[in-house]
Parts: C-alpha cells; sequence; structure tokens
C-alpha cells in the first residue's frame, strides 16, 4: 500500500514474495529472510514511505524483524522509532 514508483514497486514486491515464500516453507530460511526484510526496508525508507506510512507499515517489519532475533537487529534500527 506504500506509495512507490514503479521499479521501486516491482523491487519491493520482489522482497514481499520472497519473504512470504520463505515464512511459508517447512523450516524457514531466517537469514535469506533478513536479508530480503533489510532490502525491503532500506528500499522504503529511501523512497520515504517508512515515514509516511506510519504503523501499517512500521508494525509488521517490526514484527518481523523481532522474530528473526539478532539477525533482525539491524533491521530494526533502520526503522523510524
Amino acid at each position: 500500500a506504500a506509495k512507490l514508483d514503479g521499479q521501486t514497486a516491482t523491487e519491493a514486491r520482489k522482497r514481499v514474495d520472497e519473504i512470504d515464500s520463505q515464512m511459508r516453507a517447512p523450516q524457514p530460511d531466517r537469514p535469506r529472510i533478513a536479508a530480503a526484510l533489510e532490502r525491503l526496508t532500506r528500499m522504503l525508507a529511501a523512497a520515504g514511505s517508512l515515514a509516511a506510512a506510519g504503523v501499517g507499515l512500521i508494525g509488521p517489519l517490526q514484527t518481523l524483524a523481532g522474530w528473526l532475533g539478532t539477525l533482525g537487529e539491524p533491521i530494526l534500527r533502520l526503522l523510524p522509532v
């Protein structure tokens, strides 16, 4: 739902799909999810979407980053407080 230009939206969708696919796996690959989530978060931050989207976007990112444990710590630092 974040407002992104076409290319950024396409890349963001790829990251979301990758995360979703891994989360549905019997044994999710946490390092792979962490890498995709960090790329997605950096992309959204660069586009200004994190600041504009508020809790609707930041909440799920925080939840996933928290689930990742120490792998999610760098992602949490990217999120606005």
